[in-house]
């Protein structure tokens, strides 16, 4: 299996075998600062990501402390363009949300928790698609956020794209427009089409949704949740009870 580094190398993992159980960090790929190996697998699904992260690169370099103490996430999904999303632990042990664009050698950012409307203290990108066109900034990111002030009430969200100056990505975060106590948005087709769930209020049994950017929440079906989507939007997986 190969990785794709923050500096646009591809290493050799090597294959792992069925029922291996664990994640590698703290693995010294000869990048600057603290490189570590993000992703795991657990024996059913040979094919999670991992993803080779310099996490210093999302530290701040004049804070010593947070530099080096910047040192675990885990890399959520890659999709077939190279393009990676995940998390990482802050200083304050507040998970953020990062990307990697694998383009001109390979850069690793954090993404906004500003939706304009509010600010958020922690979060994570679990999903992103692989758009149909080669243009990068069709690409959406999904995951979750949360206030600073409720960190366990996550609300449904998802990443957009804009072209800045020298073909770089400015990410903009949009909330699932849901009004649940809690959401997560946990997959993103192809034609983006985001799936999740929901629940209402503490007690009450989760329920599905489906949502395009633009138009309206739909398919709640309780006692579900949603785990992923295919990508054309045909298929999807998770748990019924």
């Amino acid at each position: 299996m190969a990785a794709l580094g923050a500096g646009g190398a591809v290493v050799n993992l090597g294959i792992l075998g069925g029922g291996m159980v664990g994640h590698l960090g703290g693995l010294d790929f000869g990048l600057p600062g603290v490189a570590v190996c993000l992703g795991q697998s657990d024996g059913l699904d040979l094919y999670e990501p991992f993803v080779v992260v310099d996490l210093s690169d999302l530290a701040d370099p004049t804070n010593e402390s947070e530099f080096f103490s910047t040192t675990k996430g885990q890399a959520m999904s890659v999709n077939e363009s190279g393009y990676a999303v995940g998390w990482y632990d802050d200083y304050f042990g507040n998970p953020k949300p990062f990307v990697l664009d694998p383009r001109n050698g390979g850069s690793v950012s954090t993404l906004p928790l500003d939706t304009g409307q509010a600010q958020y203290a922690l979060g994570q990108a679990v999903a992103l698609s692989t758009p149909s066109s080669s243009i990068p900034e069709d690409t959406i990111l999904v995951g979750w956020a949360a206030l600073e002030n409720s960190p366990s009430d996550h609300q449904a969200m998802y990443w957009t794209a804009a072209l800045g100056p020298n073909g770089t990505l400015i990410w903009s975060m949009n909330q699932v427009p849901i009004t649940d106590n809690f959401s997560e948005a946990t997959g993103v087709s192809d034609g983006n089409q985001i799936i999740g769930y929901s629940i209402m209020s503490p007690g009450l049994n989760p329920k599905t949704f489906l949502y395009t950017p633009g138009g309206n929440v739909t398919g709640q079906n309780d006692n579900e949740i949603a785990y992923g989507i295919s990508g054309d939007g045909v298929a999807v997986v998770g748990v019924s009870f």
